[in-house]
């Protein structure tokens, strides 16, 4: 017996499916993933744990632009524990995405990110590790640049996004659309000097937290939500403080 396919032939069917169009062309304006793309190579179909962390990757491309002060020719997008079980593909056009959004003056999208990459000479290197050490998932970028390597890891905690691992400093910093980031020598009083030019400037500290590079401890870094953006004039008023050694403002989609 045939017969034609009519699944979606009915009313409601074909109400929904306008509803569907409608929802992935809002998604789509806003510059967010829709799965249901052609043009967009995600591989299998994309988990909801994965899908989590898509804004947390894309902030983090974000920061690692600024840390770099640029985007690397090589750009690796780690993804370790849980999360290292789903297809990093998803994970790896979000890195490009909210880093090419860092540095573009064209709108970058998750269907454009790839084609952009290429126009800029920029690999992609994906990589999945099912051991995460200390949490559940974590995605880690790297790259380097200059002859350095430039590192930030991030990971979904209980109140949303944080960064865990920058320039190889533990830390555990919230993401927030203005954010600062110090590295200074591992020395009493870094923490005062900072916090009176901030304080002096009427620039108000959210949050903040200290770090170590685990083995060397040559070097301590400091991170802070702020409650404004700093200006290019201030970020090198703190490089002038002694001991701070690199200082780098951090501006988020709010």
């Amino acid at each position: 017996v045939l017969t034609p396919h009519l699944g979606a032939s009915t009313v409601e069917a074909q109400d929904k499916a306008g509803v569907d169009v409608a929802h992935s062309l809002a998604l789509a304006l806003r510059g967010e993933l829709v799965l249901s793309a052609v043009n967009v190579d995600l591989g299998p179909e994309v988990a909801d744990e994965v899908r989590a962390f898509l804004p947390l990757v894309e902030q983090l491309g974000r920061v690692f632009v600024a840390l770099a002060r640029g985007i690397p020719d090589r750009v690796s997008v780690r993804a370790e524990g849980r999360i290292a079980d789903y297809p990093v593909r998803p994970l790896g056009l979000a890195a490009l995405k909210g880093a090419l959004a860092a540095v573009s003056t064209v709108p970058v999208t998750y269907v454009n990110a790839s084609p952009l990459a290429a126009e800029r000479g920029i690999t992609l290197v994906e990589e999945a590790d099912p051991e995460a050490r200390d949490f559940v998932s974590l995605v880690r970028l790297s790259g380097e640049t200059a002859g350095r390597l430039v590192s930030v890891s991030g990971t979904l905690g209980r109140k949303g996004p944080i960064l865990v691992e920058i320039l190889d400093h533990e830390v555990e910093l919230p993401l927030s659309p203005h954010m600062a980031v110090l590295r200074n020598a591992d020395v009493p009083g870094m923490i005062g000097r900072v916090g009176t030019y901030l304080g002096g400037l009427g620039v108000n500290i959210a949050n903040m937290v200290v770090g170590r590079t685990p083995e060397t401890r040559a070097a301590a870094m400091m991170g802070f939500n702020l409650d404004q953006a700093l200006t290019d004039e201030q970020v090198e008023g703190l490089l002038d403080i002694d001991g701070i050694e690199e200082a780098v403002s951090v501006a988020l989609p709010e």
